[in-house]
């Protein structure tokens, strides 16, 4: 069941990428340039091919990966004019594409924007060279401010941010100045996420020989909440466990997974979820480039009615207007009658907070959201 049928958004998967950061477990990778033309064709012919949602408004495109910016960029535009050709995009709809900041210039933003993208998103990461160099990442902290200010210098008004924490201690006053230069250059939106060390990466590899040693997680949690602090104070305001923006500059794709919206996926890895289905892609490249009948790369998955329940739970949990009381009970789940126990628990704990129409974490307990899940699902 959709509980967000105002919205609907598609998300396009790039896994295509210069290097491969060390902590980094997504599908994606080096690959040349005869499996990119590849690639991209069969992306068209998957687009071509949907039979799905034609008569749905489309509010949001995302364009993820691996690095999108990382390709030519004739690749990106093409895939947009076929999405805009082949669905109905609002003419209000966000448009998003992930870029590194070492893998733009004046040109390629100016086209991206003469385009239709009207949201850009970096992957800087952080503001110090010697964490960037330890994740792998080939770009260097004054990289970030020049290509923020090309984004601003061609036309774009949304600008976001991603953040990893966890790695090292933060200079905290070198966070706020670094913060407030960037926000006077345009930057609207921040997603600062701890690090996770993912099986098969290198950076899990160089953890398990002793060769990296990240900050304890309580460490991570009390950098955590000093930044959130410092983001309030200038101005962003949180409104995701990871997530943090302006006033009128929350990512309305995200927000719309959170929301338990239904969404089409392009691409390899790449997941779609309409009319209580989940529809999952291939995540093997080769045999996406070389599987002529799309539908065969997708595996479909029918959720019951628990599932529905349970995702809803999880994913409304995340954000800071939490579960909309009144669209549980339509799909089922009457949580003030089933879980009085627990929410007598958690609320006389001061961990959640119930009103008339929501249920949501308080904002200070948003680093055990997991362990609040748990006690709430059925």
């Amino acid at each position: 069941m959709n509980t967000n049928k105002e919205n609907f958004g598609i998300y396009i998967h790039i896994p295509f990428c210069k290097s491969k950061c060390f902590y980094c477990n997504f599908v994606s990778g080096v690959y040349d340039e005869e499996i990119k033309e590849k690639y991209f064709e069969n992306l068209q012919k998957e687009i071509l091919d949907n039979k799905l949602c034609k008569q749905k408004t489309v509010n949001s495109i995302y364009f993820g990966g691996g690095t999108p910016s990382c390709v030519n960029v004739k690749y990106i535009l093409n895939i947009l004019k076929l999405l805009k050709k082949s669905f109905n995009i609002n003419d209000n709809a966000e448009i998003s594409i992930e870029v590194n900041p070492n893998s733009v210039d004046m040109e390629k933003l100016t086209a991206y924007k003469n385009s239709g993208f009207t949201r850009i998103s970096f992957g800087a990461q952080s503001f110090n060279d010697e964490i960037l160099i330890l994740l792998g990442r080939k770009h260097k902290s004054s990289h970030i401010f020049s290509s923020v200010q090309m984004a601003k210098q061609a036309g774009f008004n949304n600008i976001s941010l991603d953040l990893i924490i966890g790695v090292t201690e933060i200079d905290y006053e070198k966070f706020i100045i670094n913060i407030e230069k960037l926000k006077n250059l345009g930057l609207k939106h921040i997603s600062v996420y701890m690090l996770m060390l993912e099986e098969n990466t290198k950076l899990y590899i160089d953890f398990q020989n002793k060769k990296f040693k990240p900050l304890k997680e309580d460490e991570s949690v009390t950098q955590y909440n000093k930044l959130v602090k410092i983001l309030k104070n200038l101005g962003f305001y949180r409104y995701e466990i990871s997530n943090f923006a302006l006033s009128g500059y929350e990512c309305n794709h995200n927000l719309n997974y959170w929301h338990s919206g239904e969404y089409l996926g392009f691409g390899v890895a790449s997941h779609s979820y309409i009319d209580g289905k989940r529809i999952e892609n291939t995540s093997d490249i080769q045999k996406y480039i070389s599987t002529p009948d799309k539908s065969q790369i997708k595996k479909t998955e029918s959720l019951m009615d628990s599932q529905i329940i349970e995702e809803y739970i999880m994913l409304s949990l995340r954000i800071k207007s939490g579960i909309n009381l009144q669209v549980l009970k339509d799909l089922g789940f009457d949580i003030l009658k089933e879980k009085e126990n627990e929410i007598n628990f958690l609320t006389k704990n001061h961990l959640i907070s119930v009103t008339n129409k929501n249920l949501f974490v308080n904002e200070e307990y948003f680093g055990v959201v997991n362990s609040i899940i748990l006690k709430l699902i059925p």
